[in-house]
């Protein structure tokens, strides 16, 4: 089962095992077991990408059929009083912005691989995964510009969560989100590499990760 599946609902089950197994062989260089590991998830799984990727980060996408492992969150639907959360995960990946998001500031992402990312054509996973300063975001949050030591002007957007998403009374980082480990993304992802490397062709698993992302499909994955 999913881990939306499970009694206690987000608990780690089988498939989360076997993700991790298969992510230890892979680094090992055991592409037979990794594929024999993805194969499984994926045929057996039931998991599914969520079609909407700038959601899957935020609340929306918490414990969604993509995901195998999160780390649990929640401020039981209260805006205040007790909360479960991931301590500064969140918070030390934010814009030092004003009102409820706002973080340390000084955690960026490098433009060289921004300017990879655009160079390549990528729409909504850049959308996603940039969190630029002198922006203002799909969700109406504007992200200001800053002074910093680090000279930080764009931050991990999949760690934001917006602000008209956030339980009203909590200004928080990223309260109430969970810290998402393992998706099934990554299994296709494994599963196309352990192919491509066993002189098999890899690209239907990889292609259903680029379809969701809106980028072209190609053929002959290396």
């Amino acid at each position: 089962i999913r881990p939306n599946q499970s009694t206690n609902k987000g608990a780690v089950t089988a498939f989360t095992a076997s993700m991790l197994a298969a992510k230890i062989y892979l680094n090992e260089g055991n592409f037979a077991k990794v594929e024999e590991l993805t194969n499984d998830i994926i045929v057996n799984g039931t998991f599914e990408l969520y079609p909407d990727y700038y959601q899957l980060f935020k609340i929306p996408g918490k414990l969604a059929n993509e995901s195998l492992f999160e780390v649990q969150c929640t401020d039981f639907g209260n805006g205040s009083g007790d909360l479960i959360d991931a301590g500064e995960w969140f918070v030390c990946q934010g814009p030092s912005n004003s009102g409820n998001i706002s973080g340390w500031g000084d955690c960026g992402i490098l433009k060289p691989f921004r300017y990879w990312a655009y160079d390549r054509g990528e729409t909504i996973r850049a959308t996603t995964s940039f969190l630029m300063a002198n922006s203002t975001t799909p969700d109406g949050d504007s992200i200001r510009a800053q002074t910093n030591s680090a000279n930080a002007d764009c931050w991990n957007g999949k760690a934001y969560t917006p602000s008209n998403q956030l339980t009203p009374g909590r200004t928080k980082y990223g309260t109430n989100n969970n810290v998402r480990i393992f998706r099934y993304s990554e299994v296709l992802l494994m599963n196309a590499e352990a192919k491509v490397k066993l002189g098999k062709n890899g690209d239907a698993p990889f292609n259903e990760v680029r379809r969701r992302a809106e980028m072209p499909e190609i053929t002959g994955v290396t």
